[in-house]
């Protein structure tokens, strides 16, 4: 294992791409004896996003693209992009410690190829949410144990190897692409849940209201497994 490459889709996310990346710094200097490279892609953002990761690219082994907007498609992007073993695809808001990286390794040494770890929310000042936070982030843990899907909040990681065999993200998939990147994986093995932590924002549930927003989420799932057209369902989720 020589190369880990660590994906960031990013759009408009001036607010929070610089502490992502300064505590993912932390890390990497805490694992010298492993190779990073950290691939930002930028689906459009109109706000200094792009003015916060130049400010950055020198304290990171960063690599700056750009694709069309969605999700998928900035993931698939920095995953053709990518040169490493690993890939970790991690989001702006989403921050993961040195034991996240070596608990994936080993994993994947124990021919476990793919997985995600335990999810936490944070406030902006990066401590704990409590109280219902907990309870969220307990069923997604479980969705995991119990489906075996996994959401990009829970830092989905996997090998070189068991991306390329899985397809990976389609380019053309710009919503709901951790899902359908789940569904497909566990056709070929079921994720392994770290015991790491992926401590993600809780941003989008203070915005719009703790219980509006899991409501909305679900709603939102439950269509997708109906079948509902993606242009529909993106409409419905933006609303």
């Amino acid at each position: 294992m020589n190369i880990i490459s660590v994906i960031i889709p990013v759009f408009n996310e001036e607010k929070y791409i610089a502490f992502t990346l300064l505590r993912l710094r932390e890390v990497i200097c805490s694992l010298p004896q492993y190779s990073f490279e950290v691939i930002i892609v930028d689906g459009g953002s109109t706000d200094q996003t792009a003015v916060e990761v130049e400010r950055l690219r020198l304290l990171l082994p960063l690599r700056h693209l750009r694709s069309a907007n969605g999700r998928g498609k900035q993931l698939a992007t920095g995953a053709a992009a990518a040169a490493g073993d690993l890939l970790v695809f991690l989001h702006a808001d989403t921050v993961i410690g040195a034991d996240y990286f070596i608990q994936a390794l080993t994993a994947i040494k124990r021919q476990r190829p793919w997985g995600c770890a335990r999810l936490r929310f944070i406030n902006d000042k990066g401590e704990q949410e409590k109280g219902v936070f907990r309870i969220i982030a307990f069923f997604a843990n479980f969705r995991v144990v119990r489906s075996a899907i996994t959401f990009g909040d829970q830092s989905i990681f996997c090998s070189r190897e068991f991306y390329d065999k899985h397809g990976g993200y389609c380019d053309n998939f710009c919503f709901f692409e951790d899902y359908r990147f789940a569904q497909d994986a566990r056709k070929l093995c079921r994720p392994l849940m770290l015991k790491a932590l992926s401590c993600t924002s809780s941003r989008r549930h203070r915005q719009y209201g703790i219980y509006k927003t899991i409501w909305h989420m679900q709603k939102t799932r439950w269509l997708y497994m109906r079948g509902t057209p993606l242009a529909q369902l993106w409409e419905y989720y933006n609303k």
